[in-house]
């Protein structure tokens, strides 16, 4: 399997994202991105240069970076399909944090097809 770099996972991202994502920014120097999702939950992502390691965390505070949430490690390994599933676990747990109200007002302004 083929590791991506982070340009390629910032692109991923952005496809897969579509309209739910904010404020991305890349960093290609240090090898990181980070973006808002919901208009409510930061995330970083990281790809190692050296061995091309991916990481992933929910940004809490400046201190602090969720790697697990429900009990599973946000980041696997560094190909498509377990980056896509890092992006399905992270969506899936802004969904459940977020009230129903506010899915469907968001869902209702930024889903308009």
């Amino acid at each position: 399997m083929e590791k991506l770099s982070i340009k390629d996972v910032y692109f991923l991202v952005l496809n897969y994202y579509e309209n739910k994502i904010t404020n991305p920014m890349l960093n290609s120097q240090k090898g990181e991105m980070s973006f808002v999702l919901y208009d409510s939950f930061t995330f970083k992502l990281s790809v190692e240069e050296r061995y091309g390691v991916f990481g992933a965390g929910l940004i809490i505070d400046s201190n602090q970076v969720l790697l697990e949430v429900l009990g599973e490690p946000l980041a696997i390994n560094n190909d498509k399909d377990s980056i896509v599933n890092t992006l399905i676990k992270m969506e899936n747990y802004c969904r459940l944090r977020l009230p129903n109200k506010f899915l469907e007002a968001y869902d209702r302004v930024y889903n308009k097809k």
